[in-house]
């Protein structure tokens, strides 16, 4: 798995928080030894890396979400922004690869996308972005809500960087990892958006989570 430089001064592209640097170095190695054993045939548990951030955000429909509501769920998260030109439509494809690859799993497996650009992604862009993106709203919810809100559970909850003026979506920056989380709210694994079958390891990795349920 490819590293950025967390202190890239590169927009809309996938870097980390300073503070968390070391700690999610380890977690992405920890994760890549575990894909490797299962394809060798010898997969183990994925790692625990921490509990997310217990957020209160308000979704594409205009209902709350919180974390709570996501307890008992394997769900897949990661961090977009519908003016984004760059990378997050390709993220946003790769959700939707993720969605329709997993369609037999019914809503035991839940997908979130958290705008990092909330003053401008009102619930009303975001229900128009998900259907351009053709999401499934049963199981794929785009979150958005108070700045800080937002900030405190992709930086402090997912270790991910974030940042950026509202007034220049430009200069607006995020995180473009997928981030697996447990039915407990434990962040698993962290898959870099930038491999070329991290779908399908994303989907071994939910699918090994499920079966640890049973």
């Amino acid at each position: 798995m490819v590293m950025q430089d967390p202190h890239s001064p590169k927009r809309c592209l996938g870097s980390i928080a300073t503070p968390a640097v070391a700690a999610l170095l380890l977690a992405l190695t920890l994760v890549t030894l575990w894909n490797l054993r299962g394809i060798r045939g010898r997969e183990a548990p994925l790692p625990e890396l921490g509990p997310i951030h217990q957020f209160e955000l308000t979704d594409q429909l205009g209902r709350e979400s919180t974390a709570a509501e996501l307890r008992g769920k394997v769900w897949i998260a990661n961090f977009i922004f519908t003016r984004c030109p760059t990378i997050c439509p390709a993220l946003t494809r790769q959700m939707w690869e993720i969605q329709e690859k997993n369609r037999d799993l019914g809503d035991r497996l839940r997908l979130v996308s958290f705008s990092v650009d909330p003053d401008f992604d009102t619930p009303e862009v975001l229900r128009e972005y998900a259907r351009r993106h053709r999401a499934d709203e049963a199981i794929w919810s785009f979150l958005t809500g108070p700045l800080e809100e937002i900030r405190r559970t992709v930086v402090e909850g997912f270790k991910m960087a974030m940042g950026g003026k509202s007034e220049d979506s430009l200069s607006i920056f995020h995180g473009s990892h997928f981030i697996l989380v447990d039915t407990e709210g434990r962040i698993r694994a962290y898959y870099d958006s930038s491999e070329e079958a991290v779908v399908d390891q994303v989907r071994r990795g939910a699918r090994s989570l499920l079966a640890e349920e049973r």
